[in-house]
């Protein structure tokens, strides 16, 4: 089991030193698969073995540092529109709130329905039915900047949350992997 020391960090630090490791994993991995076949006549040969448990520590690291990380996101509090909410939950609604705001965007961007071009190919007369746009697209705009409005202000509350330091406890041997900023 490794000693933990408590360390006085931001989300950022936290950031910087999770792309840091993640780079250094890449690095190793592909030092691993250059070592994973070779020929007699290589002269500067790694050893495989050696290299995987310089893997296996790096990415135990990684799971240490995601787990510090997790742990930050959910020891602070933002507010957006009025509602409480922890860091990682702010985090996980920028992407959830993304993906909403741009079907909203494409739905607003839908023209209104031709009788004689159907979308989906088939073969459209004036005498047979087609499709109508579901929602007006000028609904479909304001959902879009109504989304567009809640993701900036959470983005900075995030941004915001992320530069405030605290305490935590890390591994002793990770604590030189946090850059001061």
């Amino acid at each position: 089991m490794s000693e933990f020391t408590t360390v006085k960090v931001n989300g950022a630090m936290l950031q910087t030193a999770l792309r840091h490791l993640k780079s250094d994993i890449t690095f190793i991995s592909k030092q691993a698969s250059a070592n994973e076949t070779y020929f007699d006549s290589d002269e500067e040969r790694k050893d495989l073995t050696e290299i995987l448990a310089k893997l296996t520590s790096a990415e135990m690291d990684l799971a240490q540092l995601q787990t510090a990380q997790s742990t930050y996101n959910q020891s602070l509090t933002i507010t957006v529109q009025s509602k409480p909410m922890s860091l990682h939950l702010g985090i996980k609604l920028l992407g959830t709130y993304g993906r909403l705001m741009k079907r909203w965007k494409d739905l607003s961007e839908k023209e209104t329905s031709n009788p004689y071009e159907d979308r989906m190919g088939r073969d459209v007369s004036p005498t047979k039915q087609f499709p109508k746009l579901s929602i007006r697209p000028e609904d479909a705009l304001k959902k879009s900047r109504d989304l567009d409005m809640t993701i900036t202000q959470l983005r900075s509350r995030v941004n915001e949350a992320n530069s405030k330091e605290i305490e935590i406890s890390i591994p002793s041997h990770l604590t030189e992997r946090i850059v001061r900023l």
